[in-house]
């Protein structure tokens, strides 16, 4: 084994401090990094726990759903019946459609 003198045991030490002190060094900023993206991350979470609590202005449900509707089928209302279809409508519409319907049926059956 290599005995050392004093000057190269003195700075093999030094050079041990100087390694072990840079090493807590990045340790510490490591840290502090750490605690600045929790403490973000904390606001963060509670912005939007707060934004949440935040309702929009109730309306009439049915006034609502009424608007919804009428924007869905605005052009399917406005375009105008096939032939076929008012004509079974109408027949739908009178009582005696269903009288005839059901002897229709009636008749089938025989």
């Amino acid at each position: 084994m290599l005995t050392m003198k004093g000057p190269e045991k003195m700075a093999l030490l030094q050079a041990a401090r100087a390694a072990a002190a840079q090493h807590r060094l990045v340790a510490s900023a490591a840290q502090q990094e750490r605690e600045a993206r929790a403490a973000a991350a904390q606001q963060d979470a509670r912005r939007t726990r707060s934004s949440r609590k935040q309702h929009p202005p109730r309306i009439d449900s049915n006034a609502y759903w009424t608007r919804c509707l009428k924007h869905q089928y605005k052009d399917a209302l406005a375009a105008p019946l096939p032939a076929r279809l008012a004509t079974l409508i109408t027949q739908l519409e009178t009582p005696d459609a269903y009288a005839d319907r059901g002897s229709s049926h009636a008749r089938a059956r025989a």
